[in-house]
């Protein structure tokens, strides 16, 4: 997770772009807020 804000602080890399490439990530997903979690993965949660 250190590593992920470093890309999106310090090297111009849209915040929105680190989080779509971190979705595939399941551990990722598990740490998200129900509301920030796109539609596609909400099956997970129930």
């Amino acid at each position: 997770m250190i590593e992920a804000w470093h890309v999106t602080a310090f090297h111009d890399i849209p915040s929105e772009k680190v989080h779509e490439a971190l979705l595939v990530i399941p551990e990722y997903r598990s740490m998200l807020a129900d509301d920030c979690l796109p539609d596609q993965y909400r099956h997970e949660r129930e």
